[in-house]
């Protein structure tokens, strides 16, 4: 999944902290999961070298997005030519008391 679909990473991290006690909504999504991997078998990750573009980070996060401990997630990727060549999706480290600073901190992993 990281090295083939970074654009499941991720749910399907998500979906396996449910793994030794799933519902059946758990189930559901996973068949959810797996119709878009179906719909989705002849995309690739392509990269243009005719493409005069550096290094270019994208990142974002949401804020308190996890109900248990209150933290945010942080997602961020790295293209080089057109071509994604690194990516990461996870929980931040602290709790961030705004939007604003769960932004600050996502830039900050990022860089």
């Amino acid at each position: 999944m990281l090295g083939t679909h970074p654009d499941i990473a991720f749910v399907v991290i998500k979906m396996s902290q449910f793994l030794a006690n799933p519902s059946q909504d758990h189930l559901e999504k996973a068949m959810y999961i797996m119709h878009y991997l179906v719909g989705t078998q002849d995309y690739h990750v392509v990269y243009d070298g005719r493409i005069n573009e550096g290094l270019i980070a994208h990142t974002d996060s949401d804020w308190a997005g996890d109900p248990i401990k209150r933290r945010s997630t942080t997602g961020f990727f790295a293209s080089l030519a057109s071509g994604i060549v690194c990516w990461q999706s996870r929980l931040q480290k602290t709790v961030a008391l705004s939007s604003t600073e769960a932004e600050y901190m996502a830039m900050s992993d990022t860089c």
